[in-house]
């Protein structure tokens, strides 16, 4: 009985036993469960690493009753201490001040954990080969860690410490795997959202780089959605929106831009060919249309508009100028025989002219020849004016006396239906100029003015001074800086019809019936102004009149103001020897014969190898050598250079058809050389022969 009593009190104990067995293993699961939802809790919402490392290594060292610990975070191949905790605020202070010298380093037994990538359980540190340099300053005995995984990547570890021996069990180890686990979890979606944010910071970075783009960008952006919505507008889009569609809203369909549909761009934009459109309010303005269909779920269409007003201006500019070139190169191709054969004619109309004998009807019938070679002449330099061709004799000039004078002329040549008036402030207008060419500007001006009002009307001239600097806007858009003389001619005429007036200043383009104009008046007006390095544009509208503004450099220096006396001129040669130099036959002929009436001994040649055969052989010394400057075999430029180094004493004066080259007139210049262009009188010619051989005058 006593065995089978002690064998029921030890099957009694031992289910008991069991059942406290059971009974702690069903405490320990709660704990773990409790421990692991708890910790669920804390972290599911944090979205840094290093508040997740820190929740959980609190809550793991109250759970496993550890008395410090630490955890590391894996980043870039370096595994970095990130959190602590523990019980005793002195353990923590050394171990925050072991982290700031950067000695918690995860050598040794914490780097090979997460290299080999799994949990440990040393319960004395006595038995680990490789413990941390830093433990016995921690006291440590126990040493409970494991890595933190994802996937077969380490992402980091949890370690705790304790100061006894076998501090920690399997139980503990099971745990801190779990731990482990979550804190993976909540690692990973920290990271997946710190690159979602850094994507969308990256998106935002771009979204507002592209917007910046879009504002900055010289063109006009729009972005219409299919029912033609306005979606996105850069700020030159907007601004050109309201110039093509002033009368639209934000909230309504864009129905048009100008005189284009939307419906018609749509249909159009596959052939890639830009459209202009052409507004006149507030202002004259050219736009460059392009649209394009957005490949989208819902058709889209972006259009580019482009303010090319200036660049159009530009173009015609240089259009302008390629014109002006072709006809500048033919108007010199034929100016040198024309005036050749007008200084044939108008020599021998002034020597005949001369004889006393000449009947009155002849007389007359030899003016009337003097006044169509005038009208010739005046053709060939107004061709050569507006081709920038003609020779100019510029000096300092004051406007104002200048444009009294003018004043008066134009009243008494214009019909007394028309008013003319100038308007100044007194002050000097200083220009340098060639007061010949300014006058054919006024005079061709004042004319177009007559012409547009038939039954009378007002010419005003207004005068004034004007500084442009560099930050205001400029009357024409390529006027540079700087002090400018303003010259304004307003007519109260008909006005130029818009069609004509990218025209006008274009050779032979006229607005006159046939018979009435050669279309050369405002074209030579342009050119003479461009030659004094001027600038000149005009306002119009029909019915309304025109306004012509010119504007000259203004010349810092004031005019000393000279008394010209008018001399009677008289010529005598005495039987000087003068060396004709003309390879135009006719015209040689007819300067002979001048020379010959006024007492000169004339030898002539066609070139400038003859004269020098002649200057070679002659039994007495040139006086004076007068040559043409283009002929055949050598010209006159060449032959005044042989002159110069072999008989310097020799003076020479040259006349030419031709329009002078600027590097002639600049070698001329620089030489103090006389020289005349044809057509010329017997008056001119006589005039200058004595003014190089410094004949006295009578």
């Amino acid at each position: 009985k006593d065995v089978e009593t002690i064998q029921s009190i030890a099957q009694h104990i031992a289910i008991a036993v069991k059942n406290a067995r059971l009974f702690q293993q069903i405490v320990t699961e709660r704990q773990r469960i409790s421990t692991l939802y708890t910790l669920g809790q804390a972290i599911a919402t944090s979205l840094h690493p290093e508040t997740i490392l820190q929740t959980a290594l609190d809550l793991t060292c109250e759970a496993l009753k550890s008395e410090f610990g630490i955890a590391w975070l894996y980043i870039d191949g370096n595994i970095t201490p990130k959190a602590i905790a523990g019980q005793d605020k002195s353990t923590l202070a050394k171990i925050k001040k072991l982290q700031d010298q950067e000695i918690l380093t995860a050598e040794g037994l914490i780097g090979r954990i997460i290299n080999d990538k799994i949990p440990v359980n040393f319960a004395s540190i006595q038995t680990i080969e490789d413990p941390p340099s830093w433990h016995t300053i921690l006291n440590i005995q126990s040493v409970l860690a494991a890595p933190i995984m994802e996937s077969d990547d380490p992402q980091g570890m949890i370690a705790v410490f304790h100061t006894k021996t076998s501090a920690f069990d399997n139980n503990h180890l099971d745990l801190l795997q779990a731990i482990c686990q979550q804190v993976s979890l909540a690692l990973s979606n920290a990271r997946r959202y710190q690159d979602i944010n850094h994507l969308a910071d990256l998106l935002e970075a771009e979204r507002v780089r592209l917007e910046k783009l879009l504002e900055m960008l010289p063109v006009g952006v729009l972005l219409l959605d299919e029912k033609h919505q306005l979606l996105i507008a850069n700020p030159l889009g907007r601004l050109f929106l309201h110039h093509l569609a002033p009368e639209i809203s934000s909230t309504e369909p864009l129905t048009h831009l100008g005189n284009y549909k939307i419906a018609d761009l749509l249909e159009q934009h596959t052939d890639m060919h830009p459209v202009e459109i052409v507004i006149d309010h507030p202002k004259h303005t050219i736009f460059e249309l392009q649209a394009q269909a957005v490949a989208a779920e819902n058709p889209q269409l972006v259009i580019t508009l482009r303010d090319i007003t200036q660049e159009r201006e530009v173009q015609n500019r240089i259009q302008m100028q390629e014109r002006l070139a072709t006809v500048g190169q033919l108007a010199a191709g034929i100016a040198h025989d024309f005036n050749n054969i007008m200084a044939a004619i108008v020599v021998y109309a002034d020597l005949l002219l001369m004889d006393k004998t000449l009947q009155p009807t002849s007389q007359e019938r030899l003016m009337i020849i003097q006044q169509q070679v005038q009208r010739a002449t005046s053709l060939i330099r107004q061709i050569l004016d507006f081709s920038r061709r003609s020779v100019m004799e510029q000096d300092t000039l004051n406007l104002l006396p200048f444009l009294k004078e003018t004043e008066k002329l134009l009243k008494r040549t214009l019909p007394e239906t028309i008013s003319i008036s100038l308007h100044y402030k007194n002050d000097e207008y200083i220009v340098l100029a060639d007061p010949t060419r300014l006058q054919q500007v006024f005079m061709n001006l004042a004319v177009n003015a007559r012409d547009a009002m038939p039954d009378g009307g007002e010419i005003r001239f207004d005068l004034s001074k004007i500084n442009i600097k560099p930050e205001d806007t400029r009357p024409t858009s390529d006027i540079p800086s700087g002090a400018w003389i303003w010259v304004r001619i307003t007519d109260t005429g008909t006005g130029i019809p818009p069609e004509a007036q990218p025209h006008i200043f274009e050779p032979f383009f006229t607005t006159k019936p046939v018979g009435k104009g050669t279309g050369l008046g405002l074209a030579q007006v342009y050119g003479i102004i461009k030659q004094h390095n001027g600038f000149i544009n005009f306002e119009s509208r029909p019915e309304s009149g025109t306004q012509f503004n010119i504007y000259l450099p203004s010349y810092a220096d004031t005019i000393e103001h000279k008394t010209i006396e008018t001399v009677r001129l008289e010529m005598n040669g005495h039987g000087k020897i003068v060396l004709l130099v003309e390879d135009d036959a006719a015209t040689r002929k007819a300067l002979e014969a001048m020379l010959q009436t006024h007492q000169y001994h004339v030898l002539s040649a066609k070139n400038g190898n003859e004269a020098l055969a002649l200057l070679e052989n002659v039994s007495h010394p040139v006086d004076l050598v007068i040559s043409d400057i283009v002929m055949p075999q050598m010209g006159g430029l060449e032959l005044y250079k042989q002159i110069q180094s072999r008989w310097p004493q020799v003076k020479t004066l040259f006349i030419t058809g031709h329009p002078l080259e600027e590097q002639n007139q600049q070698l001329l210049q620089e030489g103090n050389i006389h020289w005349l262009q044809k057509p010329f009188t017997v008056r001119e010619f006589t005039q200058i022969v004595m003014e190089v051989l410094d004949e006295e005058l009578n």
